[in-house]
């Protein structure tokens, strides 16, 4: 008997899809922790990404009574968008706008703590971004 990740009616956050409120909190909890910090604004400055939305889509996951239907899809939208972004513009350069990459040694961060924190971002910004995509895509099935 082999056995899966995945239950069907369960995802591998543990949450039921048809619980909105917690798929609301968790990723109110995910933007908060990793998202929205000095460091990730600086980051993303110089993409095509409107703040204004990512400060909307903030608001509208920090509400605490359960947003309605067309509240849940103009966040999961947004969410789409600024994921797509941060794929498209800022994973594949992160090690560069972060300034940790070898193939620039001249722009490279001379202070050993910085250069070890933002080597651990940039290991750990693309699974962010792919747990905050999962949880969209949760959230997605709610509304269909």
């Amino acid at each position: 008997m082999t056995t899966t990740p995945f239950k069907t009616d369960y995802n591998n956050t543990g949450l039921k899809a048809e619980q909105p409120g917690s798929l609301i909190t968790e990723l109110a909890t995910l933007l908060e922790t990793y998202f929205n910090r000095n460091w990730f604004f600086i980051l993303i400055e110089d993409i095509p990404v409107d703040i204004d939305s990512i400060m909307e889509m903030s608001r509208l996951l920090s509400i605490q009574t359960e947003p309605d239907e067309a509240k849940i899809r103009e966040l999961v939208h947004g969410l789409d968008q600024f994921i797509q972004s941060l794929r498209r513009y800022v994973i594949p350069f992160l090690r560069q706008k972060l300034r940790i990459s070898y193939l620039i040694p001249h722009a490279m961060i001379k202070d050993k703590n910085n250069l070890l924190v933002y080597r651990l971002i940039a290991s750990v910004f693309p699974d962010n971004v792919n747990r905050l995509a999962l949880l969209t895509d949760m959230l997605k099935e709610y509304c269909r």
